[in-house]
């Protein structure tokens, strides 16, 4: 693992994952990385991102023993044998029935104050027990209100085999968590709208107000499917997110369209019929996402959790 530049920070070990948190007050969010955990079909460029006052650090496994730490990663195809198995897995992992293809699931809390997505997490009706259950077809939402957030998840279909870059905008504040395949225990955070200032937020379309809107270059294969979530706070005003990807080749961000996404899972009915069981949760909310896990809060933060 690349070691971050000598800052205010303080490695915590869980399991075989290695996050770095700041001690900065006002910084609750945790970036981590882990290499046993990514597998050889997503690799990131070797580079530290900070914000403005250099207090947010990303860090992330090396491209390689023999790739130079300031080389940029170049995609290189792999002729590898394929086989019937490899095919057939790899057919399964791409069908997706047609009530579930083209949207997002979003799901929908009001009620919880403040504009910091930690807020949304220490939420004792997340992730299991949302507002609102509904779809997008690509992936951006604009809603107007007062202290609500949302979590929009599902599936991602790369169409092209090489390096993806990945972007969000919001107001307030975001996240961006991509795994490595389909599976959302292995997702890490790529992107953020977030400051260790305060409450961040851009308005749309603009990439550029914060360092860590813009992920790294991650392979994907077309092959196969990912795991991907976002998650938003909103405290006042007229709140919205947007995430974007630049294909291998494309030299612009776009709106992820409904074209390369499906649905993680069709929750309508458990949403009509208003009785849910615990075996539901496991189908929208298992447990051990990352994206999902309580961090500390900041006292500065922790006063107004409850408080509207």
């Amino acid at each position: 693992m690349t070691k971050a530049p000598k800052r205010k920070s303080v490695g915590l070990v869980r399991g075989s994952e290695k996050r770095v948190q700041q001690t900065n007050s006002d910084a609750s969010l945790l970036f981590a990385a882990d290499k046993d955990s990514l597998s050889r079909d997503v690799r990131r460029e070797d580079e530290s991102v900070y914000d403005e006052r250099g207090e947010v650090v990303i860090v992330t496994p090396r491209p390689g023993r023999n790739t130079k730490v300031n080389e940029r990663l170049t995609y290189i195809p792999k002729h590898e044998k394929i086989t019937g198995h490899d095919l057939l897995s790899a057919f399964f992992e791409q069908v997706v029935p047609d009530h579930m293809a083209g949207k997002l699931n979003v799901h929908i809390w009001q009620g919880i104050c403040g504009p910091f997505v930690e807020q949304l997490r220490h939420s004792p009706l997340f992730p299991r027990f949302p507002f609102v259950r509904r779809f997008l077809q690509e992936f951006k939402s604009r809603q107007d209100g007062y202290d609500f957030g949302q979590r929009i998840f599902g599936f991602i279909h790369p169409e092209k085999q090489g390096f993806y870059e990945f972007a969000i905008t919001s107001d307030d504040t975001s996240e961006l968590w991509l795994s490595s395949d389909s599976n959302p225990k292995k997702s890490r955070l790529i992107a953020a709208v977030y400051s260790a200032n305060g409450a961040a937020l851009t308005t749309p379309y603009n990439l550029k107000k914060y360092p860590i809107q813009v992920s790294r270059k991650i392979e994907m294969n077309p092959s196969k499917k990912f795991y991907i979530e976002a998650l938003h706070k909103q405290s006042k005003g007229r709140g919205h997110v947007q995430v974007f990807w630049k294909e291998p080749g494309s030299k612009k961000f776009r709106i992820i369209q409904g074209s390369h996404l499906s649905l993680f899972v069709d929750d309508r009915e458990l949403h009509d019929e208003g009785i849910i069981e615990d075996i539901d949760f496991q189908q929208y909310a298992p447990v051990g996402i990352p994206s999902h896990a309580k961090r500390k809060l900041d006292h500065s933060i922790k006063k107004f959790l409850f408080r509207c």
